[in-house]
């Protein structure tokens, strides 16, 4: 893999990363009356460093422990797409292969590298 696809590639799982915390921030952050309640604070591992997420409450329907499973399958299904650290994520497939033929890959994947 060339120094460029893994650059371009580091910036597409950012960008996926900083969109899904920025839609979950505005998502959480519609509301006018100030919040009382303590913050909800989930933390997790994903590649190779941690995360933090910090809400003023939860979304309605939605509990802890589900929020978070939610956003660490987000963050895994990014991590198997796009991952240039995975050999065996569809970025780092596509990048290795020496076949001309069309090669399959998610949606999420073929946006990133238009």
């Amino acid at each position: 893999m060339t120094t460029l696809a893994r650059r371009q590639a580091n910036r597409a799982v950012i960008a996926v990363v900083m969109l899904a915390f920025v839609l979950l921030a505005t998502i959480a952050g519609c509301r006018t009356e100030q919040a009382t309640a303590p913050l909800v604070e989930l933390h997790g591992r994903t590649m190779g460093t941690a995360y933090s997420v910090k809400l003023d409450r939860l979304p309605d329907g939605a509990d802890e422990k589900s929020l978070q499973q939610e956003i660490d399958a987000l963050l895994e299904t990014v991590n198997a797409q796009m991952s240039t650290w995975d050999p065996e994520s569809e970025l780092s497939r596509f990048n290795s292969s020496e076949s001309t033929d069309w090669f399959p890959v998610s949606a999420a994947t073929a946006e990133v590298g238009l």
